[in-house]
């Protein structure tokens, strides 16, 4: 437990006191220059990066931090291994979390901590956050506030400026913890874009995303986040309690190899709970089903129903669908949206299908893929599509 240091103010002579605030300083001032930021680089050993700045430290007493209603008050935040220098206000203004650690100083916290060192420069250290993490952090909350405008952090726009999937789970992640929720919101608005509620945004998710694909697998599906990303994705979005992110998040994630994922750290360490564990074990067997129920099942028409419909080549069309059946089953079939598409009827099993035979079998595959999709959020335990939507937009 840490004892604050007297709240007696700062002597009237100091130049913080009694200078006029100046402008904040450009690209080249933002760097160790300063004897503060030297002393502090130092203390931390050479391979500790440089410390991020805006100005020159105005050292008052932790109780007064609260009174932060002035640029000029500054305070350095730190990880284990990198510190920044920052005026407090922004964050404190933004952030209710950090309001209340300021405003009830012996008080344990899990989120901060509090230390002075030897010259009384006031330190808040973040606790349980990763150093990347924290730089993206910041450079969207100090962006955002018009103050790094000639820095080297990353700003953080609302979609559809370009971003990155690290920085929205960074942000997203600190957004939570600090409560801030503007944050938080346009975070959350980066992510929906790429994890969608309707399978028309889902088609065109590639168009629509403010973040980059990622690799392909050995079949040539392209997936938007690594089997650790999404996991962090799913993760994040239900701390997040953004649960219309989910479905599309977990069937991508059951897109991927099951023993990949088993395999994986973040399911033997328990970084994914039991129960996010059983959907994805559960929701990936699903999804072969839904292959099979829904999306398949054009290719294993009746040939009275073909008939019907104006068939005048029963068999040659049946036969066709057959073999393209049979090569279809040999397919990934825990991709049940992306199983067939569009260049699937010009293989030459489905060419030699009469007209009439491939205008009932597409429209059949276009309802397959809308009820597979309806069915998503059902298959991994949360409520319906309309539902979700009605979150998504109390929350955006």
């Amino acid at each position: 437990m840490w004892t604050p240091p007297s709240p007696s103010p700062p002597p009237s002579s100091s130049p913080a006191s009694s200078s006029p605030s100046k402008s904040l300083p450009s690209e080249s001032d933002l760097s160790d220059s300063d004897p503060d930021l030297r002393r502090h680089n130092q203390s931390f050993g050479s391979s500790i990066s440089t410390v991020r700045t805006v100005s020159v430290l105005n050292d008052i007493p932790f109780s007064e931090l609260s009174h932060a209603g002035d640029k000029a008050r500054f305070v350095i935040f730190h990880t284990d291994d990198r510190r920044w220098k920052f005026p407090l206000k922004t964050f404190f203004e933004k952030s209710s979390a950090l309001r209340e650690f300021i405003a009830r100083p012996f008080e344990s916290s899990e989120l901060f901590d509090h230390s002075l060192d030897n010259s009384g420069m006031q330190l808040i250290r973040l606790m349980k956050v990763e150093s990347v993490e924290a730089e993206e952090f910041f450079g969207a909350l100090y962006y955002a506030d018009g103050l790094l405008g000639n820095s080297k952090l990353s700003a953080f726009e609302p979609p559809p400026s370009r971003t990155s999937l690290q920085t929205i789970l960074s942000v997203l992640k600190l957004s939570n913890l600090y409560d801030v929720h503007f944050l938080r919101k346009r975070a959350l608005a980066h992510l929906s874009l790429a994890y969608p509620t309707s399978l028309e945004h889902w088609d065109t998710r590639h168009l629509r995303s403010t973040f980059p694909l990622k690799g392909c697998d050995e079949v040539g599906f392209t997936y938007f986040a690594t089997p650790a990303e999404i996991l962090k994705i799913i993760r994040i979005a239900k701390d997040s309690e953004a649960l219309w992110i989910l479905p599309s998040a977990f069937y991508e994630c059951c897109q991927f190899d099951m023993k990949t994922l088993i395999m994986h750290d973040m399911f033997s360490d328990g970084t994914i709970d039991l129960d996010v564990q059983t959907k994805i074990l559960v929701g990936a067997t699903e999804q072969v089903e839904l292959s099979m129920k829904e999306i398949l099942t054009f290719l294993r028409l009746p040939s009275s129903l073909t008939e019907k419909n104006g068939c005048k080549t029963v068999r040659k069309c049946a036969d066709a669908r057959l073999g393209a059946l049979e090569t279809a089953l040999g397919w990934v079939l825990r991709w049940p949206l992306e199983l067939w598409g569009e260049d699937s009827w010009d293989d030459e099993q489905t060419m030699v299908m009469c007209m009439g035979c491939r205008r009932l079998c597409s429209q059949m595959l276009r309802d397959g893929r809308k009820a597979a999709w309806k069915k998503l959020p059902e298959i991994f335990g949360m409520p319906g599509w309309g539902s979700l939507e009605e979150q998504k937009a109390a929350t955006l």
